[in-house]
């Protein structure tokens, strides 16, 4: 089964935002989890290649 990608507009201010976000060390992990999988979604990365990503 193909998986299918999901394309995600991404404004510049609130991309800027997400990688504030995504490298903050004092965020919960599930703040920095969810901004790396949604600023990969945004970069047009499949599904399972997101998972793998947003886990370092």
């Amino acid at each position: 089964m193909a998986a299918h990608v999901r394309v995600v507009q991404v404004p510049e201010a609130d991309r800027r935002e997400l990688q504030r976000r995504a490298r903050d060390k004092g965020a919960p992990a599930r703040v920095v989890e969810r901004a790396r999988i949604v600023l990969l979604a945004a970069d047009e990365v499949p599904g399972l290649l997101q998972s793998r990503e947003a886990s370092r």
